[in-house]
């Protein structure tokens, strides 16, 4: 099955549609923001709904946040865009490099809808928007997690179901980082990480920190 990723950009235009107003932000947000320094620059890799960009915005951190969901970003910029919070149009795999711009460079359930060459670039274009001592921010679904068994399997780590998703081998992304130039600073596996409703899904965290 070949994906079509132009229907993959409808699903979520239309996903994000029916959820278009911010709600509590997600655990990960929580997580991250007690690593992020005071006033600290973050990019976010579709921002979806806007639940995560706004509650860091809330709490003092200037947010760039991307998503390629035209609707509900127009509808963010207009409602929430502040001297600390700006939505952008665009495809975070495709980035133009900038020079040591961010603090941070989070992703939440982002990285594991692009296929690992779109991956590769993100993560080349995150180690050149970083400050030193800036750090990456990964929640991603694992190969581990059972959903991975469900849909039209069209890879070892990739299936459809009612999208497109590629699961995480953390190991192998950690050794991706690492080759980078990032050191690991924290990196976990859990099934109570991203619980919803009565599922929990199997969830890897990264967060590394670009050295030099």
């Amino acid at each position: 099955m070949k994906i079509d990723f132009r229907k993959e950009n409808d699903y979520w235009n239309k996903y994000w549609a029916e959820h278009s107003v911010p709600f509590a932000p997600s655990l990960f947000a929580k997580f991250v923001l007690q690593h992020l320094p005071p006033q600290a620059m973050l990019c976010e890799l579709g921002c979806g709904n806007g639940r995560d960009a706004v509650y860091f915005s809330m709490n003092n951190i200037c947010v760039d946040a991307y998503d390629l969901a035209c609707n509900e970003i127009e509808y963010l910029q207009k409602k929430y865009a502040s001297t600390k919070l700006q939505f952008f149009v665009g495809d975070f795999s495709k980035l133009f490099s900038v020079e040591e711009k961010y603090n941070a460079i989070y992703s939440r359930f982002t990285i594991h809808s692009v296929t690992e060459e779109q991956e590769d670039a993100v993560l080349v274009w995150a180690y050149t928007a970083l400050k030193k001592g800036g750090c990456v921010f990964f929640e991603s679904r694992s190969i581990k997690d059972p959903l991975l068994q469900t849909g039209e399997k069209l890879s070892s780590n990739e299936n459809f179901t009612d999208h497109y998703r590629r699961y995480m081998d953390a190991e192998k992304f950690q050794k991706k980082l690492l080759k980078l130039g990032f050191d690991i600073v924290y990196r976990e596996e859990s099934d109570l990480f991203a619980p919803y409703g009565d599922e929990k899904p199997m969830i890897v965290r990264i967060i590394a920190k670009k050295m030099k």
